[in-house]
This record gives structure tokens, C-alpha cells and sequence, in this order.
């Protein structure tokens, strides 16, 4: 006996052991429990036979098809009869929706620190203005411009290192004065006094300064130029004065060659010169001669001068109590200190402390910090 079933898409009957139906081409989705025995033969596939129209065929069958049944208990779809082939459903055609065209980006300028000023593009109806387009230029080039001309206050910075030497210490806590006057050759100014220094042809190429009365405090500032000359020398400036207080905040001495007796005779109560560049001083003598002083702070001078005896600060009768040297490092051979009557050293150079031991021995204090 021969096997066969029934195409479920064209109805004809086919053998068993094909796969596909030769009529209308569909697949053959059966079983063997689907297939059928008996004694006629099946009929004969003649390639001549029009074939069914596919779609048309496939239409009709599924009309014909039992509905599948749902089964709450396990939610699956099962069909009463044969396996269905699947049916492709028809894709609907969405409509075209014209997107709106993609905007361009915007650009970010920092305006100020931890804000974002947002400069977004022109839109296409601006962009026909050529005026409108020339400004936007215009403002973006201006907003640029200031970035870069100011971007160290807009960019956040790392906090700054302490200032340690005294060039630092002068460009920092110094005020640069230029003085103008007129014709005469010595003026007076607030609190101090200017007097020329000459060349052969009489020409006026520097000057000096002292004070123009004796005074308590001292607050007034004090020119480092006048006329575009530099004031280079402070000989004698606080000479045998009584200070309760003395403002150096405006003193640049950068330029200073000379500060010989600047403080001679001079009686106050604590003297803080650590402001002080004393890089181009050629000569400090007697700067402290017969001063009377309770705490001094010379730690940042410099001695680079080669003229014989420019660093005894002072040479008689100098009463100081404490001395903060820090890490000055004393000239060679020479002792700066000559002629003070001190109770304590304060410092921080080896060397320096090895020297003052050599010549003091135990009869002074050296210690790191007062």
C-alpha cells in the first residue's frame, strides 16, 4: 500500500516522502500519524499540469483552515488540525514624515569660572541676513579674543607657592613710586627728603634720601624714581631716630647701592627688613652702629659686594636682643655681626652656626626658631 497526504495549501494528494508538494511548491508540514494508506495508487505529478497560483492558493487554504484555540492553562496557541504553515503577514507601509533638518552644534566659551556661556548656531533664515551673520562672527571672534587675553583669570589656578626670596619679597609687598618734580635740585616729600647725586657735567644721574623731621611713625611712601632717576642710596635715612612704628611697604630695594647708617643710633622695638633686596648693596657700614633694638629679622640679605669691610653692620655700642639670621651665609672671613651686643641667633645655615661658634663659643644662644 502506498502513503500519502493531502497538500494543505492546494488540496492535492502527494506521496509521504516528499517534502515539498510538486503542484504548488508549498512545504508538506505533516506527520506520519497525518499520513494515509491505501491501495490506489497516487496520482501521477504531470509537469504539464498548470500550476496554482502560489498566493491565490495559499489565500483560499487559510480561509478554509480551523481557528486555532488558546489554552488559558499553559497560554500556547494549539491547533485542532494539521500544523499550519506560517503566514507572512503584509508589512504596512509607514508614511514618510520629513525630519527637521539636524541643528549644528552649539560652542561652549567659559565666561567665568564654573560657568558655561552657550553660543548656539545661526538657523537657516539668519544665516540669509549677511548683516546678522557679520555680527554673529563678530561676537564669537570678540567672545574668543577674550578667552585667550584673559584666560588666566577665567582657568582655575593652583594655589601659588610662598614667596622665599627677597627679590620675590619686593615685587610682592614694594610699591615702584616715580616722582616728577621740577627744576629744583633737592625737593621734600611728605615725610623724606631728596638729594641729587651728579656727574662731571653736573648733570643729575641718581639720588639719595633722609628723612625731613623726626617723627613717631613713619607711613609715608618713598619714591624709588624721581625725574626717572633711581634713588640708589639710603645713607643715613633713620639716622638717631626714636620709631614707635615704621611702615617699609612701600620700599623697593632692588636698586639701592648704599645703606650706610640707615639705622645708626635708631631706637625701636622690633625692625622686620625681611622685605629687603640687598642684591646690588655694595656697602652696609655701620648700618646698626649705637641702634638699640629688641628683635631683628635680617634673613633675607644677600652679600655679594668685594669691598673690604662693606659688611660690618655695625661697630660700637649696638644693643640687639634677638637676631633672626635664617639661612644667611656668611662672606668669607668676615663677621657681620661685629661690635652687636646680642642674647640670641636665630638660624638655619650650618655653616654660619659653625662660624658664630668658632668665635663666640657658649657665650651666646643659637637656636633654629626664637
Amino acid at each position: 500500500m502506498s502513503k500519502y497526504v493531502t497538500c494543505q495549501v492546494c488540496g492535492k494528494k502527494v506521496d509521504f516522502n516528499l517534502q515539498n508538494c510538486p503542484y504548488c511548491k508549498a512545504m508538506l508540514l505533516v506527520n506520519e500519524e497525518d499520513a494515509i494508506e491505501e491501495e490506489d495508487e497516487i496520482e501521477v505529478f504531470d509537469e504539464h499540469e498548470p500550476v496554482v497560483n502560489e498566493q491565490s492558493s495559499l489565500i483560499d487554504q487559510l480561509e478554509e483552515q480551523p481557528i486555532a484555540e488558546y489554552n488559558a492553562a499553559d497560554a500556547a496557541f494549539q491547533p485542532t488540525s494539521v500544523m499550519q504553515a506560517p503566514v507572512q503577514q503584509p508589512v504596512q507601509q509607514q508614511p514618510i514624515v520629513q525630519q527637521p533638518m539636524m541643528q549644528a552644534p552649539t560652542v561652549d566659551m567659559p565666561n567665568k569660572p564654573n560657568e558655561i556661556q552657550t553660543i548656539q548656531a545661526l538657523p537657516d533664515e539668519e544665516k540669509k541676513n549677511p548683516l546678522g551673520l557679520l555680527l554673529a562672527l563678530i561676537i564669537i571672534g570678540g567672545a574668543g579674543y577674550y578667552f585667550v587675553t584673559h584666560k588666566d583669570q577665567l582657568m582655575p589656578k593652583s594655589q601659588e607657592t610662598t614667596v622665599t626670596t627677597a627679590q620675590e619679597i619686593s615685587k610682592k609687598v614694594t610699591e615702584i613710586n616715580n616722582c616728577t618734580i621740577g627744576e629744583n635740585d633737592f625737593f621734600t616729600k611728605e615725610q623724606y627728603m631728596y638729594l641729587p647725586n651728579y656727574d662731571d657735567n653736573r648733570e643729575i644721574i641718581s639720588w639719595g634720601v633722609t628723612t625731613n623731621k623726626e617723627e613717631k611713625n613713619y607711613s609715608s611712601k618713598i619714591c624709588t624714581n624721581v625725574n626717572n632717576k633711581p634713588v640708589i642710596s639710603y645713607d643715613e635715612l633713620f639716622k638717631d631716630r626714636k620709631i614707635e612704628k615704621l611702615d617699609l611697604s612701600s620700599f623697593n630695594t632692588s636698586q639701592i647701592t648704599s645703606m650706610r647708617s640707615m639705622f645708626e643710633g635708631v631706637i625701636i622695638s622690633e625692625l622686620d627688613l625681611r622685605g629687603f633686596d640687598t642684591t646690588n648693596v655694595m656697602s652696609m657700614n655701620n648700618m646698626f652702629d649705637k641702634a638699640t633694638i629688641n628683635k631683628l629679622d635680617i634673613s633675607s640679605f644677600t652679600f655679594t659686594s668685594t669691598e673690604i669691610g662693606a659688611y660690618y653692620l655695625v661697630t660700637t655700642n649696638a644693643k640687639i636682643d634677638s637676631i633672626i639670621l635664617g639661612n644667611i651665609d656668611f662672606p668669607a672671613g668676615t663677621n657681620i655681626l661685629q661690635g652687636i651686643e646680642f642674647k640670641k641667633i636665630q638660624c638655619t645655615n650650618s655653616k654660619t652656626i659653625n662660624y658664630l661658634k668658632e668665635i663666640y663659643g657658649e657665650d651666646i644662644e643659637i637656636v633654629s626658631k626664637l
